[in-house]
């Protein structure tokens, strides 16, 4: 850790898939309380104690920066986007800087998470441990890993993310109460914003 003691997490915002289930359109570009929805995940990273921010993009990408106009971002293009994402997170990993203790892995497409449910997971930081968010039981995401797992999740493939690590009995997993259906809540489908409330 850094001469503070202070853990140094980043934020890695995945924006670089194909959107299938929402048919034609980049669900991330569809309006959503007069922003892109990249713009909501991206603004609860930003307003959060992760730094730096780095967005993945894939699919779009131009479209999406263009949304993202002049913030402090970090941006690293995964060329093998169709590979799924797994390969946006080694993305991701490759663009952080080498002082990192860990990273917030974020969903372009949740768009209640907020600001605190991101600096619970921070504030829960251990170097040896995944930190998952929970409500009522139930865990969802963003989910927070320490760098000595970086290498294994490097090694993940296809579309499952880093759901195999949080399931691997060998690895801790804190689970961290954030008390708000935002982390289970994701959007697959055009119809799912018309239904959307964004709240804390």
């Amino acid at each position: 850790m850094g001469v503070t003691d202070q853990p140094q997490i980043a934020a890695i915002v995945l924006a670089g898939g194909l959107s299938r289930r929402a048919g034609s359109m980049n669900k991330l570009l569809l309006p959503l309380a007069n922003a892109a929805l990249i713009v909501h995940a991206v603004e609860a990273a930003l307003g959060s104690l992760a730094t730096p921010v780095i967005v993945v993009t894939g699919h779009d990408a131009l479209r999406l920066r263009e949304a993202l106009g002049t913030r402090d971002l970090i941006y690293t293009h995964n060329a093998g986007y169709l590979e799924g994402q797994a390969s946006s997170i080694r993305c991701g990993l490759n663009a952080l800087p080498q002082d990192i203790d860990g990273a917030l892995i974020c969903l372009g497409d949740m768009p209640r998470v907020q600001p605190q449910h991101l600096n619970t997971l921070v504030e829960s930081f251990t170097p040896n441990a995944i930190s998952v968010p929970t409500c009522a039981g139930r865990r969802g995401n963003p989910v927070l890993f320490p760098a000595r797992l970086f290498p294994q999740l490097n090694k993940l493939t296809g579309d499952i993310g880093g759901r195999e690590l949080i399931d691997n009995d060998s690895i801790s997993v804190i689970e961290v109460e954030v008390n708000s259906d935002a982390i289970f809540y994701d959007v697959d489908h055009v119809k799912d914003l018309d239904v959307l409330t964004i709240h804390p």
